[in-house]
């Protein structure tokens, strides 16, 4: 599941440059579907540690989920599921798209909506570092 996911999100990226010619200029609507599964995951996971810090007064003790309300479970999943579908997005799936694109002539189009999206995920990666410690710590383990 999250594999298709991952690569819908790849697709989703491409896809609208597949139809341009190349040295027609970028598609703003192919642009902002290129930078959208990056933008909504760090929302998803910057909100989960807002979400988390208001609904328990706190971080969490523990590594668990035990104890959260069932809400916050249900925000914690969501962003697992996305964070989870970019990082195999970003580790299987657009490299071969990479690849794709640099072979075939008509999928060169797209090359600048991959750029953006590798782009768009690397600078998501640091701006998470930017959350609180106790958040980060709970959420990488």
């Amino acid at each position: 599941m999250i594999a298709s996911f991952a690569f819908g999100a790849v697709l989703v990226s491409v896809g609208p440059a597949l139809a341009s010619r190349p040295g027609d200029p970028p598609r703003r609507a192919a642009l902002v579907a290129a930078l959208l599964p990056p933008l909504v995951g760090l929302a998803l996971v910057a909100s989960l540690a807002l979400h988390m810090h208001v609904s328990l007064d706190n971080w969490p003790g523990s590594l668990e989920t035990r104890g959260f309300p069932r809400e916050l479970l249900l925000h914690a999943e969501i962003a697992y599921f996305a964070f989870g579908s970019l990082f195999i997005a970003c580790l299987f799936v657009w490299p071969v798209a990479l690849l794709l694109c640099l072979a075939a002539p008509r999928l060169q189009p797209g090359l600048p909506y991959l750029g953006a999206f590798a782009a768009a995920c690397l600078a998501a990666l640091l701006v998470m570092q930017l959350l609180p410690d106790p958040f980060l710590y709970w959420w990488w383990d």
